[in-house]
């Protein structure tokens, strides 16, 4: 590395470069050779050890900057008012998106940088005698419709009030004046940042505001607190230790969020969880004990300790505090296989399998939810029970799609005994089934069943024949057979030419294939006599034999609405007295006023294939689905 390369102006050109390229707020060491010189700098910072991941400090002086400066070197002398000064950023921005070849159209390409650009902005506006904070406060009072430019300012603001150069009194005043507006969010991210950069004015804050009604019960103290202790204010510990009485929510949410050093720390919060009793706050606890089990210097007795912890909240006779402790617990990272026992102890407290809909979304190992799913269709499974496991299952289909495979596949062992339930989870995605290959299942009996199955699905068989075709391929004679016997009596029985159709679209050119199809129309040649025979008989035409009570039917009905129609008629203010003096126009096409292109009217339709016996003799099909 030269020292040319080494110089700051030189690093920060070459991040300003990278930015607008790629308009990236994280990247990765082989990316920027000179990633550690960004760092000592401030100008980046480590996120991610294992990864070498980075990312941009976009409130970082030097940075902020030279962004400025390119702003002046592109749009001229900055407007000396806050609408003006902001509505010229909005157009570097696009100047910006022009340069780099990135269409207008496209949303939020330097945003996050442009963020820290404007609060850079608002410092200079208030150098040359701006008094942005007074601007501020005009917003928060007037709560009607601001300029676009001004969408988000008080992210803008907060960012500028550390270097603002206020008096802690005031910058108490203006956060009370946006937690009284709810912009809490903003103000608590300030608070919690605060101390890192100005120490002192954290230190006169705290003092000033920890007996305050308003920024104790919105955080404002507590994220202060957070802060200070994290800079090196340790005595707060033992401070918040004996708030637990007083404020728990505040003591809580401490101890959740500040930076736990070493393991000595770690068993000092769980001793203060472990000895609270009260059931109010089993929420903001789980919140904790989450927290100490994420903490890579946990040991095993620890997070035994804390899971056991969890689990005891459920004797709670509060639903709304058993609801959420569940929710709190899907924030622990890894460890599957003790929050699946957190669910277990949950369900068999409320039996509400609502919660399956989100529980798993932090999950990896599909095996926990199928082991679930088995067990919830051999206890009690009806229609819809599928509808409590979908999301979980689309979920790791995306997640792990290898392990997901094969825990479906497994779903046809026929000793299993699971009747229709693996094409039920096949038919979990969320446009099509989910696209298994058959051809995987390892056994001869695993693929007839599979066959068996989604022959027998009552609906939506359209979808599903692509799977269930690939096992014409099948290694195994009896496969072959079966398969063919299965789709040769639905176009016999149930799907006639429809089904026959879809064969031969799927099917390719080889002799194997065209073996198959030529099966596939003997069995429509025989739906066809069949067919034919039943047409020649007419004691089996309902238009023949019951054509006399059609006619009498429809004669009462056209008869029955007539005179209901002329009763309406005769009403004032009814549909039919308006429909008197409107002109109803059909037509075939639409036509926009400003343009003269004519377009037709399309036709869309959407549909699926259903099985013809649960119509024709239901009864019997839902005796044959149940006993499969």
């Amino acid at each position: 590395m030269t020292k040319k390369e080494n110089e700051p102006e030189k690093l920060i050109e070459q991040a300003l470069e990278f930015i607008l390229k790629t308009k990236k707020s994280q990247l990765q060491r082989k990316e920027f050779k000179n990633v550690d010189a960004l760092v000592e700098l401030g100008i980046a910072k480590l996120i991610n050890k294992e990864l070498e991941l980075y990312e941009f400090e976009t409130n970082a002086p030097l940075l902020t900057k030279a962004l400025y400066g390119l702003f002046v070197q592109k749009m001229g002398q900055l407007p000396i008012d806050i609408p003006n000064a902001f509505q010229k950023l909005d157009e570097f921005e696009e100047v910006l998106k022009k340069e780099q070849g990135i269409a207008p159209n496209v949303i939020g390409s330097y945003s996050t940088f442009l963020r820290g650009l404007k609060g850079y902005v608002l410092f200079q506006l208030e150098q040359k005698g701006v008094d942005v904070g007074s601007f501020f406060e005009g917003l928060m009072k007037n709560k009607g419709q601001r300029e676009n430019q001004l969408f988000l300012f008080e992210d803008s603001f907060f960012r500028f009030l550390p270097n603002s150069g206020y008096p802690a009194p005031r910058i108490f005043a203006l956060c009370k004046l946006a937690m009284e507006n709810d912009e809490a969010y903003y103000v608590l991210d300030f608070a919690r940042s605060l101390p890192y950069k100005n120490k002192e004015l954290a230190q006169e804050l705290y003092e000033l505001s920890k007996g305050h009604k308003l920024a104790k019960v919105k955080g404002f103290v507590t994220n202060l607190a957070v802060g200070l202790y994290n800079s090196g204010k340790v005595e707060l510990f033992e401070h918040y230790r004996t708030l637990i009485a007083e404020r728990p929510n505040e003591a809580f949410r401490f101890f959740q969020v500040i930076q736990k050093k070493n393991q000595k720390t770690l068993e000092a919060i769980l001793g203060i969880v472990a000895s609270n009793e009260s059931e109010e706050n089993r929420v903001r606890k789980t919140d904790v004990l989450c927290d100490l089990i994420n903490h890579p210097k946990a040991t095993k007795k620890l997070r035994k300790q804390s899971f056991d912890l969890i689990k005891s909240y459920f004797e709670s006779q509060e639903e709304n505090v058993v609801h959420g402790v569940l929710w709190s617990s899907t924030y622990i990272k890894d460890f599957e296989e003790e929050r699946f026992r957190i669910l277990m102890a949950y369900l068999q407290k409320t039996s509400n399998f609502k919660a399956l809909t989100n529980f798993f979304r932090r999950f990896k190992d599909p095996r926990y939810m199928f082991a679930l799913l088995r067990e919830c269709y051999y206890l009690a499974w009806g229609r819809t029970s599928i509808e409590f496991f979908k999301e979980a299952i689309v979920h790791f289909w995306q997640e792990n799609k290898e392990a997901s495979e094969k825990q479906i596949l497994e779903m046809f062992e026929p000793e299993r005994q699971l009747g229709l339930l693996p094409v039920e989870v096949l038919m979990s995605g969320y446009m099509n089934p989910l696209p298994v290959d058959l051809m995987k299942l390892e056994s001869e009996a695993k693929q007839v069943n599979a066959i068996r199955c989604i022959c027998a699905f009552p609906h939506s068989f359209d979808s599903l024949l692509p799977i269930v075709l690939k096992l014409k391929d099948s290694k195994y004679p009896k496969v072959k057979a079966y398969l063919k016997e299965r789709l040769s009596l639905l176009i016999v029985e149930v799907y006639h030419e429809l089904l026959y159709k879809s064969i031969k679209e799927l099917l390719g050119a080889s002799a194997k294939d065209k073996k198959f199809l030529k099966e596939m129309s003997t069995a429509l040649d025989r739906y066809k006599k069949i067919k034919e025979l039943k047409e020649s008989v007419n004691d089996l035409n309902p238009r023949q034999n019951e054509r006399n009570f059609m006619e009498l039917f429809y004669s009462l009905e056209h008869e029955r609405r007539s005179k209901l129609m002329e009763d309406i008629n005769q009403r004032e203010g009814s549909f039919l007295s308006h429909a008197k003096r409107s002109v109803i126009v059909r037509g075939n096409a639409w036509k926009l006023p400003e343009k003269e292109e004519i377009t037709p009217l399309r036709r869309f339709a959407a549909g699926h294939w259903m099985h013809g016996n649960a119509v024709l003799n239901p009864d019997l099909f839902e005796l044959e689905l149940r006993n499969m």
